[in-house]
C-alpha cells in the first residue's frame, strides 16, 4: 500500500507535497485567476496526478504546469495535462557591457508587494504574477536580482533577471503603463544584462507570447533574436472540482 501524500503549507501560499522520494509544490497561479501552478520536482506520473488532484482542490480551479521544454511534457501528459499554450524562446549573446544605465538601481531587498502592484497594472489578468510567483522566480537560479526604476519613491518597472552555469535568465520585465514611451523598458534589459555579464553569463535567454508584437520588437531591438525553440504550459481541468475546505478562507 502506497504511503499517504503529506503536505505542509497553508493555502493560498505555497503548499509542498512529499510521498517517499517524490517532491511537488502548488501555489495559486496568481491572485487574480482561479487556477494552481504546480512544480513537480522530482516523481512519478502517479505521484503528479495525485498532486494535481489535491491542487485543484485547493484552487477551486484548473490546474497549470510552469513552461515546460516538450521533451520534459510526457510525464504531464501521462497524468492527464494537455498543451494550453506556447511560448517562443528568444536568446542574444551577452558582448561588451557598460554599466546599469542612470535611473536603474540593483534593489537587494525589493519590496514585492509593490512589485506585485506594478505587475498587476502591466499585465493582463492571466500574466499577472503575483508574490508567490515572484518569489518563486527569484529562487529559480543561484544567482538572482530585481533592477528597478522609481518615482516618488513607488517603483515605475523592473527586470527580474537570474543566471546560472554561464546563462542568464529574463525572468520578469514589466514597466508602468503610465510610463511607457520613455524608454524605461530597454535601461531595464540593459541594466539587466550588466549585470549578467558581471557574474559570468555569456548569453541571456528570455520568453515570450508569439502574439506579442510589442514586446518582441522591443526584444529585438536590445539584440534578442528568435529561436527555434519553444516552451508550452500544460493544463489539467476536471469535469467537477469540489473545493477542499479552507478555514484561511473566511479568515
Amino acid at each position: 500500500m502506497w504511503a499517504s501524500l503529506q503536505t505542509e503549507g497553508d493555502w493560498p501560499e505555497v503548499v509542498v507535497f512529499r510521498r517517499g522520494w517524490g517532491r511537488a509544490s502548488a501555489r495559486p497561479w496568481n491572485p487574480l485567476t482561479e487556477a494552481a501552478s504546480v512544480r513537480l520536482v522530482r516523481g512519478t506520473s502517479a505521484f503528479l496526478s495525485e498532486v494535481r488532484d489535491r491542487a485543484g482542490q485547493l484552487s477551486g480551479g484548473p490546474v497549470l504546469s510552469p513552461a515546460l521544454y516538450p521533451s520534459a511534457s510526457a510525464i504531464w501528459v501521462r497524468a492527464g495535462f494537455s498543451p494550453l499554450l506556447f511560448l517562443s524562446i528568444m536568446e542574444q549573446s551577452i558582448g561588451i557591457t557598460h554599466g546599469a544605465p542612470d535611473g536603474v538601481e540593483l534593489v537587494t531587498e525589493p519590496d514585492l508587494d509593490a512589485l506585485e502592484s506594478l505587475d498587476r497594472e502591466a499585465f493582463d489578468p492571466f500574466w499577472h504574477m503575483g508574490g508567490a510567483g515572484l518569489r518563486e522566480a527569484l529562487a529559480a537560479t543561484p544567482a538572482s536580482a530585481v533592477l528597478q526604476t522609481s518615482s516618488g519613491g513607488a517603483p515605475t518597472g523592473y527586470a527580474l533577471v537570474g543566471a546560472q552555469l554561464g546563462v542568464s535568465f529574463l525572468q520578469r520585465i514589466a514597466v508602468s503603463p503610465r510610463e511607457r514611451g520613455q524608454g524605461l523598458g530597454r535601461s531595464l534589459i540593459d541594466a539587466a544584462r550588466s549585470w549578467a555579464k558581471s557574474l559570468g553569463a555569456v548569453s541571456m535567454v528570455l520568453n515570450v507570447r508569439p502574439d506579442n508584437e510589442p514586446a518582441i520588437r522591443l526584444y529585438e531591438r536590445c539584440g534578442f533574436e528568435m529561436t527555434r525553440g519553444e516552451l508550452q504550459v500544460m493544463q489539467w481541468t476536471p469535469d467537477t472540482i469540489q473545493r477542499e475546505p479552507d478555514a484561511s478562507r473566511n479568515t
